[in-house]
């Protein structure tokens, strides 16, 4: 089941790095 939540958190993160990668650069 964890495996399950990491993935489904790596896909949400992607998915905003791609929507919002200004905002991805000012986080890191």
């Amino acid at each position: 089941m964890g495996n399950k939540w990491a993935r489904m958190a790596a896909h949400v993160s992607a998915m905003l790095v791609t929507r919002f990668p200004a905002l991805h650069i000012g986080i890191s």
